[in-house]
């Protein structure tokens, strides 16, 4: 009997774009089973099998364990990690994937039938494999650290070194490469076109910026990021070499194969560019996708709760959400001086205090349809942005295309950004040498992200400055209830690459002294920047439940307001502020008792921490008796990450229930005096102690942020019903 068709074996899938991520992804899945071994959190086998066969995008490099326990599977990837063979592992390389967008998936019987398609490279619908569905748990994502260099931020004879010319590929004596054939003077070209395809894939390479082994001719043109730019460049080469006129080559079909096919027609008998050439049938053009028709959506009765069930975050000394709380739990600050290889000759260091992520300047291009050269000049708050989001979709276990089959692709995406600075580096480049151009508008990042994952729902950036991830957050929780869609991205994206954003607020004031972030401490004169980029898929409870969905925390009540006018233009209003609250609580239908812990803004400044408490004294200071409410501010440990605070500030809260546990704020062992703590309703919370709560009563926190230019913003969430949340996670020992 062939071992698929047992039903005591899972078969457990990973793929990778190449070889060394998976491995690497092997490595990860084993380190999970050594981390969890023997702790009672450790996945059960029929839940880790559903999950990588339902919740990840299949790719190229493929790996499938058949296994019948943990240990097996265990062992067989600890065999993978070390390039040791296994009786247990099958392996494929598929030369090329369908499009994601238009292929469908195979229907199959059994499991041997679905192993050997998924090796060959198609589609299978695992899910009818499943009569009941497993238990989606929480896996390692795919390894996008250590990934493509694309140029060192610290160049200082180029545009920041993504604007070089690194993947220029030209013949061996540096010219350009013109094809040997097919000039009719030179006699007929081989009738299959042959002669034709490497042509076109050495020009497609050199004008993408490709290798000429990654250019498969069969490949769809929309996986290589064909855009209207790089078909101007291929139209002028032909031009040039063929005498080919044709512009719309690479519009009518869908692969370089197909163009090879039509261009040594042309060549052997030269036609028109609408007849084809006798025997020859013009290929039809793709067809134009289009959003299906939003059906009814019930009317709803009161606000019903969002549940956030997919969540990731690269955050300052944290790259992943369990190394974010390890920096929590231990009151780690992660502000510093600015890392050596950002700095160019001429910028100030000394303004440029803060907290940074490592690696901004790496990205895996091909793996989101995107070609090098044009991510070179991609902001990195874009690319990072699109991998985080990735990052989101396979924590919720909703990899593009099963998102896209659940939800019709009626999928929002909203997404916080406030500096658009990149463009900086063309206009300096420019100024030194050859003109060149970076970066692009704010608005290009959520519809990037609608564009590479293909969805259809409403598509926009925020930008209200440093409440602008709460606002984006706020935007497509009306938008959800409003059955405007069916699930919503939210995330924000915040990097400090230029040091034009470091003198405004040294002109401005606004830099802490002593550069630490002193939330509601004393000596806090002014805020640190941070770069965060965070991202969360959110759902109609009901719906998440229908479909279960495993559940990180709920968003029962978001508002936003402006101050409009205070006494200064960057002064806040302690009125406003409660107000923002007030209306939140309102939305979610609680009381100020009902809210256990305060995630505040925190800005670490004389004059907005005593304005902010008094607004929250107005709200929670006849509610809470002889109790009181702990507050913290995450921008004590990473700074201010601007338009990401509120997502940084969620997902603080969103760990906290995870372990169900409160962590210090930092830089506050002395309190601000111009606050009455003595006889406030609030306290900072400044160690590390269990969060209980008194009977089954849930634990809600509230999440405020709020933007120099008056836009405040405040969330309410809930830890999720017990049934829906993830398994407990891990705790040191």
């Amino acid at each position: 009997m062939n071992v698929v068709h047992d039903a005591k074996v899972q078969m457990v899938l990973l793929s990778a774009a190449d070889e060394e991520r998976l491995v690497r992804l092997a490595r990860l899945y084993r380190d999970l089973l050594d981390d969890t071994q023997g702790t009672g959190r450790a996945p059960a086998l029929p839940d880790l099998a559903f999950t990588t066969q339902t919740g990840r995008v299949p790719l190229g490099h493929r790996l499938a364990v058949l296994c019948r326990t943990l240990a097996e599977l265990r062992t067989a990837l600890d065999d993978v990690a070390h390039g040791r063979p296994s009786a247990a592992a099958r392996r494929s390389v598929v030369g090329h994937l369908a499009s994601p967008h238009t292929a469908e998936p195979t229907a199959v019987s059994d499991p041997q039938e679905a192993l050997a398609v998924w090796l060959s490279g198609g589609y299978v619908d695992w899910r009818g494999l499943w009569p009941t569905p497993g238990r989606r748990v929480t896996l390692p994502v795919y390894p996008f650290d250590d990934l493509d260099d694309l140029g060192d931020l610290g160049d200082p004879d180029g545009l920041g070194g993504f604007a070089s010319e690194a993947y220029e590929a030209p013949g061996a004596d540096g010219a350009s490469y013109a094809p040997e054939a097919p000039e009719t003077a030179r006699g007929p070209a081989p009738a299959d076109g042959g002669w034709a395809t490497e042509y076109l894939r050495r020009v497609f390479a050199e004008t993408a910026g490709l290798a000429v082994e990654d250019v498969l001719p069969d490949v769809p043109l929309e996986d290589f990021g064909l855009s209207s730019f790089l078909i101007t460049r291929l139209n002028s080469r032909l031009e040039e070499d063929l005498g080919e006129r044709s512009r719309t080559l690479f519009f009518q079909h869908g692969t370089l194969a197909d163009i090879a096919e039509a261009l040594a027609a042309r060549h052997l008998a030269p036609v028109t560019a609408t007849d084809p050439g006798p025997g020859k049938t013009a290929p039809a053009p793709p067809p134009v996708r289009t959003p299906a028709a939003a059906p009814a959506v019930p009317a709803r009765d009161g606000a019903e709760p969002l549940a956030v069930v997919g969540i990731a975050g690269r955050f300052p000394g944290a790259a992943s959400l369990p190394e974010f709380w390890d920096l929590l739990r231990t009151g780690t600050c992660t502000v510093g001086p600015v890392p050596e290889d950002r700095l160019r000759p001429g910028w100030p260091a000394s303004l440029m205090h803060g907290a940074y992520l490592a690696d901004v300047d790496r990205f895996d291009p091909l793996l989101l349809g995107i070609t090098p050269r044009h991510a070179e000049l991609m902001d990195p708050q874009e690319r990072l942005c699109l991998e985080v989001v990735w990052e989101a979709l396979d924590d919720a276990g909703y990899p593009a295309r099963r998102l896209r089959a659940a939800h019709d692709s009626r999928v929002g995406v909203y997404v916080g950004s406030m500096y658009n600075e990149y463009p900086y580096f063309g206009v300096e480049q420019s100024l030194l040498g050859p003109a060149a151009d970076s970066g692009s508008t704010v608005a290009g990042i959520a519809n990037r992200v609608s564009y590479a994952f293909d969805l259809h729902g409403p598509s926009m950036t925020v930008d209200t400055m440093c409440s602008a991830s709460l606002v984006a957050l706020h935007l497509a929780a009306r938008a959800l209830r409003a059955g405007e869609c069916e699930a919503a991205v939210v995330a924000a994206t915040n990097l400090s690459l230029h040091p034009n954003k470091f003198r405004q607020i040294d002109r401005l004031g606004g830099a802490s002294g002593d550069h630490l972030c002193r939330s509601f401490g004393r000596g806090g004169d002014g805020m640190v920047p941070a770069e965060a980029v965070c991202a969360l898929l959110l759902k109609p409870l009901s719906a998440a439940e229908a479909a279960g969905d495993r559940v990180h925390a709920l968003v029962s009540g978001t508002a936003v307001i402006n101050a409009g006018r205070t006494n200064g233009w960057i002064v806040p209003s302690p009125t406003a502020q409660a107000e923002v609250v007030r209306q939140a609580l309102d939305d979610a239908g609680l009381d100020p008792s009902d809210i256990g812990y305060l995630e505040a803004h925190g800005a670490g400044t004389a004059l907005g921490d005593p304005i902010e408490a008094d607004g929250l004294h107005q709200i929670f200071g006849d509610a809470r008796g002889h109790a009181t409410l702990p507050i913290g501010s995450v921008k004590s440990n990473i700074g201010h990450a601007e338009a990401s605070a509120g997502l940084a500030g969620m997902a603080k809260v969103v760990l906290q229930f995870a372990h169900r546990t409160l962590v210090p704020s930092l830089h506050a062992d002395e309190l601000n005096p111009d606050i009455d703590w003595d006889h406030s309703p609030l306290r900072v919370q400044r160690s590390l102690q269990p969060w209980d709560m008194p009977g089954d009563a849930p634990r809600r926190a509230g999440v405020s942020s709020f933007g120099a230019g008056g836009t405040l913003a405040h969330a309410v969430l809930e830890e999720p019903p017990a049934h829906l949340a993830p398994d407990a996670p891990a705790e040191p020992t």
